[in-house]
This record gives C-alpha cells, structure tokens and sequence, in this order.
C-alpha cells in the first residue's frame, strides 16, 4: 500500500489532551524518546494540561494518539533572549507557565514514528499557530536540544552548530492581520 493510499485510511481529529490520554501519551513518548529517558512524568503533563489546557494539543488517528505538541505561555520579552532550560522548568519539573505572557513556548512536538512522512506534524504546529492567532500573542518560542552535547564540553553551542548550518533560533511572529512571519538566524 503506498502512503497516499494509507494517508485515505486516516481518520485524523486535533483535540486537547485530556489527563485521561496520558497511557497513551506515556507508551508514545516511550517509543519516540527510548535513548532520552521516555515519557515526561504524569504529574508535570496534567500540570501543563491544569495551567494551559488549550496549549496541549493531540493528533489522533481514530482513537489512537499519533501526536502532540505541548506548550506554555511566557513573556515575550523574557525568552525571546537567551535562555536556559531550567527557566521554563525546573529540576522537579516544575513548569513555569504565565497566565500574563503574551507567546507560546513550544515545549515538544512529535509524531509516532509509524506515522512519520504525511506531514502530520504541519497540522500539529498550524494548531498551535492558529491558537497564537486566537490569544492575540506576540509569538511562537522554541528552543532545542543538540544530541550528545555533553560529550562536547569543549565547544560552545555555537562551535557545534556553525559547521552544521542549523538555525539556531526561530520565532514566528503572531501578527494581528493573522499571517505568519518566520524569523531565523542562522550561522
């Protein structure tokens, strides 16, 4: 069967998570972080769900959840600058999510690896662009993570991505005419 054909087959809903999706979100997790510690804890997930319901979103296949990203509000201002990990959450994964903030910070976004290759991703983060527009906020923030950093202590993030040509940062601009800009700095 070739992936048009299965693509048909795809019954797709976007809906909130709910705390009752996180056996599936947990056994999906698992699979796609098996090399970087699984699931992130039930408790941190229903405290993202309690703080920002609308921000977690899911994309499920019939019943079956096949994707998320999940999300926080934060000021703009704050992390559209450099900043660390443990500023949005903290050594016990406490999330730091602001009822006040004007952006989205994109915490994760994933797809099941069955299900990689139709773009599904695309509907997930138009999701989250859609519910930029809706909050009037400023922006959509995310960071990264660079594999096996720690084994580079030696180099700066920027040693390691300037041979590599990664965009380092990329904010996409909510703007009040509801069109999306896409702001990169490259090395």
């Amino acid at each position: 069967m070739s992936k048009i054909e299965k693509l048909d087959d795809f019954h797709l809903t976007i809906a909130e998570i709910k705390k009752k999706d996180y056996p599936q979100l947990k056994a999906l997790m698992d699979r796609v972080y098996v090399n970087l510690g699984g699931a992130w804890s039930k408790n941190t997930i229903n405290t993202l769900i309690d703080a920002f319901p609308e921000g977690q979103i899911a994309l499920f296949d019939h019943d079956q959840l096949i994707g998320i990203v999940l999300s926080m509000r934060v000021d703009y201002a704050t992390f559209s600058n450099p900043h660390t990990y443990d500023d949005l959450i903290g050594h016990k994964e406490i999330i730091r999510d602001n009822p006040e903030g004007d952006a989205i910070y994109g915490l994760d976004a994933l797809i099941d690896p069955e299900y990689r290759g139709y773009r599904l991703g695309r509907r997930l983060y138009d999701a989250r662009k859609e519910l930029c527009r809706q909050l009037n906020f400023r922006a959509i923030l995310a960071g990264g993570r660079i594999p096996n950093y720690h084994n580079h202590q030696d180099l700066t993030p920027g040693d390691i991505l300037k041979p590599s040509r990664l965009v380092k940062f990329m904010i996409l601009h909510c703007l009040s005419n509801s069109q999306m800009a896409l702001s990169s700095s490259a090395s």
